[in-house]
């Protein structure tokens, strides 16, 4: 049952990792879901870090232009990780306390 209602955030999070949407080229709406998305800043540091050792200058220009991807944001994907986690962590223990009324 939780997988059910985790699916739209998990589907929307996923899509909006910055590789499949690009930032340059994302619509607003997105553009405000990328600083929130914290697959966007791991898949940030993959592919800045893959296109940093490639032999081929074309692939590291070409995958760096399309996505926008720097390495600018590795402390900013810390923190956004860890408030998130303090953040779910938190809502859960709420909804633990108030809304876990278990029939026997």
């Amino acid at each position: 049952q939780a997988m059910s209602v985790a699916t739209a955030p998990l589907a929307v999070c996923l899509l909006c990792n910055g590789f499949f949407i690009p930032a340059p080229k994302a619509p607003d709406f997105v553009k405000m879901i990328l600083p929130i998305s914290p697959n966007y800043y791991a898949m940030q540091a993959i592919v800045y870090d893959l296109c940093q050792s490639a032999d081929n200058p074309f692939f590291k220009d070409f995958f760096l232009t399309y996505t926008g991807f720097t390495d600018e944001h590795g402390l900013q994907g810390v923190v956004v990780v860890v408030a998130e986690i303090i953040l779910l962590r938190g809502l859960q223990l709420v909804a633990l306390k108030f809304l876990h009324n278990v029939q026997k």
